[in-house]
C-alpha cells in the first residue's frame, strides 16, 4: 500500500505541474497578446499623431481643411457648446452641415450621432484649453486605434478556428492590424475631422459582429451605425453574413470531433439560431428609412450634385454603366491594393474631366472591371463546400459596401477614399492571412527537422524565413511613408492641391484654388511652411487660371477670380467688366 500512495502522490504531484506549467504558459502568452495590442494601438495613435503636430500651427491654430470648414463652431451651431449653441432637438432635425432636413438646399446627411460627437469634442477642447480643430482630429485618431483593435480581434476569431496554431493566429492579427492602420485611403477618413461620420458608422458595424451580443443590442447598435452615417445601410449584407460565417465555423470546429453533423446540417443550425438577429437588425433598418421616406429625407435635389463632386451624375444608357464599371473597379483595386497598386492615384476629389466617361466599349480602362468580374466569378465556380462558399460570400459582401458609387443610386459621391475604408476590413484580413501562409508554409524549424537534417537545413530554413520577414517589413515600410507624406499634404490647402494635381492634372477647381492661394485672396496661413516664404506671386495665380480655363472655359468662378486678378494686377480696363459679367 506504501508503494501504491508513493504512486499516487507522484502521480498528483506530475499533473499538478503540468497543470501549473500550462497555466503559466498561457498566461505568458496572454500578456504577450495583450502587450503586442498596446503595442499596436500605441502605434496607430502615434502614425496620425505626427503629422497633426508637426507644426506649432496645426496644435494651436490648425486650418480648416475643405469640409472642415463647414464644422466649426462659429458656422455650425448645431456642434457649438455654451452661448448661441443650437437646442438638442434641432441635431435631430438638421443635417450634416446645419441645414433642416426638408430644406431644398440640403444634400440630405442624416448624421445626428456624429454630430454629437463633434459637439463632445467642442466641449472637450473648452474645458482642456485646447483648439477645437485639433481635438476633433485627435478623436478621430483614436476612434481610427479602436476600430484596428477590433478589425485585430476579427481576425483572430476567424485563424483561430482555420489555422489553430496560435503563434500563426498571433501574427496573422498582428499583419491584419498593421496593414489596417497602414492603408493609404484611411487618411482622409482620419485625419480630416469632417469625416468623422465614416468612422463611427465602421466602429459600430464592427462592433456588431460579436456573436455573444444579443438581438436587441445589435439591433441599437445598428440604429447607432445608421444615426452615424447614412452609407452605414450598405454595412448590412457584409454584416449578416459575418454573424453566419463566424457562427458556422465555431459549430463546425466544435462538432468535428464527433464528427455526427454535416456541414449542411450546421449552416442550417447556424440560420436557425441567427434568424432572430437578423430579423430584429432588418425591423431596425426598415423603421429607419421608413421614417426617412415618410419625412422626405432620403432624395438628394438634382441642382446640389455638381460636376465637381459626381461628373457622371447624369450619365445615360451604356456609357453611364461602362463608367460606373470602371469607378467601381478603381474602389476595389484601391482596396485590394492597400496603397501599393492604385490606378488613379490620390486626390480629394476628382471631378472636371479628372476620370473621363467611357463612351466606347474599347476603351481599355474597361479591362479593369472585366478582369475583376473574371476573377470573381471563377473563383465562385470552383467552390465545393459551405465553409468556402460562406468565406468568399462574406468577403464580397464587404466589398460590396462600395455599392454608394456603383452609379445604380443618386448620391453625390464619385470617386473617395474614405468611402473604401469599410471594405478594407475584409482586404486587410485576407492579405493578413495570405502573409501568414507565406511566412510559414514548408518552412517550420522544429527540432526533429533539425535532428534528420542537420545543420544545412536549420541555415538555409532561417535564410528563408529572413528573406521573407524582410520583404513584409520593407513592404510595411513604404506603406508607413506613404500614410506620413500623405497625412502631411492634407494638413495645407497648397500642398493637398498640388498633390491632386500630380493624380489629375486636368482638374479645374484645383487649379482655380491654387490661383486663389498665390494671389493672396485667400490668406498666406494656409499655405505649408515650404511655400509660404514665396508669398504672392501673381504670375502663378494667372498661370493656373489660364491652365483651369483652358480645361473647362463654362466654369464661371473662373472669370469671377479673373475679375479679382486684374484688380490685383492694376488693369481697371473692358477685360475686367467682361469677365465680371
Amino acid at each position: 500500500s506504501r508503494s501504491f500512495n508513493s504512486k499516487q502522490l507522484d502521480f498528483n504531484t506530475a499533473s499538478t505541474l503540468a497543470i501549473y506549467c500550462a497555466a503559466m504558459i498561457s498566461i505568458k502568452r496572454s500578456r504577450t497578446r495583450v502587450g503586442l495590442s498596446l503595442l499596436v494601438y500605441t502605434f496607430s495613435i502615434v502614425l496620425y499623431l505626427q503629422p497633426i503636430t508637426n507644426d506649432f500651427r496645426l496644435i494651436n491654430n490648425p486650418t480648416p481643411i475643405l469640409d472642415e470648414i463647414h464644422l466649426m463652431p462659429d458656422k455650425n451651431l448645431d456642434i457649438r457648446v455654451g452661448e448661441q449653441a443650437s437646442p438638442i432637438s434641432l441635431v435631430f432635425t438638421n443635417d450634416y452641415w446645419g441645414r433642416p432636413m426638408d430644406s431644398p438646399s440640403s444634400h440630405k446627411s442624416y448624421r445626428p450621432l456624429t454630430i454629437l460627437s463633434l459637439r463632445s469634442g467642442h466641449y472637450l477642447s473648452k474645458t482642456l484649453g485646447w483648439d477645437y480643430l485639433f481635438v476633433q482630429r485627435l478623436l478621430n485618431i483614436i476612434i481610427h486605434a479602436v476600430i484596428t483593435q477590433m478589425v485585430g480581434r476579427l481576425s483572430t476569431c476567424i485563424s483561430v478556428k482555420e489555422v489553430g496554431e496560435s503563434h500563426v493566429v498571433e501574427i496573422e492579427r498582428i499583419v491584419t492590424m498593421l496593414l489596417f492602420v497602414l492603408h493609404p485611403t484611411h487618411v482622409e477618413t482620419v485625419v480630416n475631422a469632417a469625416n468623422r461620420a465614416h468612422l463611427l458608422s465602421l466602429l459600430f458595424s464592427v462592433l456588431s459582429l460579436d456573436l455573444s451580443l444579443n438581438a436587441f443590442s445589435v439591433g441599437m447598435i445598428n440604429i447607432a451605425s445608421m444615426l452615424s452615417c447614412e452609407t452605414a445601410i450598405f454595412y448590412l449584407p457584409a454584416m449578416f453574413l459575418s454573424w453566419i460565417y463566424l457562427d458556422f465555423i465555431n459549430r463546425k470546429s466544435s462538432k468535428s470531433r464527433s464528427r455526427s453533423s454535416s456541414e449542411r446540417e450546421i449552416f442550417q443550425e447556424t440560420v436557425f439560431k441567427l434568424l432572430p438577429r437578423i430579423v430584429f437588425v432588418s425591423f431596425t433598418t426598415f423603421v429607419y428609412l421608413s421614417m426617412r421616406y415618410f419625412l422626405k429625407w432620403i432624395s438628394i435635389p438634382d441642382g446640389l450634385i455638381r460636376p465637381a463632386e459626381n461628373p457622371f451624375f447624369d450619365l445615360e444608357g451604356k456609357v453611364r454603366v461602362m463608367s460606373f464599371a470602371y469607378v467601381l473597379s478603381v474602389h476595389v483595386i484601391k482596396s485590394l491594393g492597400l496603397g501599393l497598386v492604385d490606378i488613379v492615384g490620390f486626390s480629394h476629389e476628382y471631378g472636371f474631366d479628372c476620370v473621363e466617361k467611357i463612351s466606347e466599349w474599347r476603351d481599355g480602362r474597361l479591362m479593369f472591371p472585366i478582369v475583376l468580374f473574371c476573377l470573381g466569378f471563377s473563383l465562385i465556380n470552383k467552390i465545393r463546400n459551405y465553409e468556402n462558399f460562406l468565406r468568399v460570400l462574406t468577403f464580397m459582401a464587404w466589398m460590396a459596401t462600395l455599392f454608394p458609387v456603383s452609379g445604380l443610386m443618386k448620391v453625390g459621391t464619385f470617386i473617395a477614399d474614405r468611402i473604401v475604408i469599410g471594405s478594407t476590413v475584409a482586404s486587410s484580413i485576407l492579405w493578413g492571412r495570405m502573409i501568414g501562409i507565406f511566412l510559414h508554409r514548408n518552412h517550420q524549424v522544429g527540432m526533429s527537422n533539425i535532428l534528420t537534417r542537420g545543420k544545412r537545413y536549420l541555415i538555409r530554413a532561417l535564410l528563408v524565413r529572413f528573406v521573407k520577414y524582410s520583404i513584409i517589413l520593407l513592404n510595411l515600410t513604404f506603406l508607413w511613408v506613404r500614410v506620413q507624406t500623405r497625412s502631411s499634404e492634407w494638413m495645407y490647402f497648397d500642398s493637398l492641391l498640388e498633390s491632386s494635381l500630380r493624380s489629375c492634372p486636368r482638374s479645374a477647381k484645383s487649379h482655380l484654388e491654387i490661383s486663389k492661394l498665390y494671389s493672396g485672396l485667400v490668406g498666406s496661413f494656409n499655405m505649408s511652411p515650404t511655400t509660404k516664404h514665396r508669398g504672392v506671386d501673381l504670375a502663378v495665380a494667372k498661370y493656373h487660371l489660364e491652365t483651369a480655363e483652358s480645361i473647362d472655359p463654362l466654369y464661371c468662378d473662373i472669370h469671377f477670380q479673373f475679375s479679382q486678378l486684374s484688380v490685383l494686377e492694376r488693369k481697371h480696363d473692358l477685360q475686367f467688366e467682361d469677365r465680371l459679367t
